[in-house]
C-alpha cells in the first residue's frame, strides 16, 4: 500500500455518510421486532411496482448497495438540519 492510498483511505473513513443522518432516510413504524435497518427506506428513490399497490420508497440498504442509486459513497446524501436522530 502506498502512502497516498493510506491517506485516501483515512480521509474516506472520516467522511462516512450514514443513511441515518440523511434527510431522505425514513424509518416506518414497525409492529414487530424487526430491525429498523431492515425496514428503513430512502425517500429519494421509488421501487418498481411489483404487487399492484403502487410505487413505494426503496429500502435504504438496497439504495446504498447499488452504484446506480446512492451507492456505498452516499452520492445523494444530504445532511439533516439540526441534531442527529436518536434510534432506540
Amino acid at each position: 500500500m502506498t502512502i497516498t492510498n493510506l491517506f485516501n483511505q483515512i480521509k474516506r473513513s472520516f467522511s462516512i455518510k450514514k443513511c441515518i443522518d440523511c434527510k431522505y432516510y425514513y424509518i416506518p413504524k414497525i409492529n414487530n421486532d424487526s430491525s429498523i435497518y431492515s425496514v428503513s427506506k430512502c425517500m429519494k428513490f421509488l421501487s418498481a411496482d411489483t404487487d399492484g399497490r403502487g410505487s413505494e420508497f426503496e429500502y435504504a440498504y438496497i439504495v446504498r448497495g447499488e452504484k446506480t442509486m446512492c451507492g456505498p459513497d452516499g452520492k445523494y446524501f444530504q445532511k439533516l438540519p439540526g441534531p442527529p436522530r436518536r434510534v432506540n
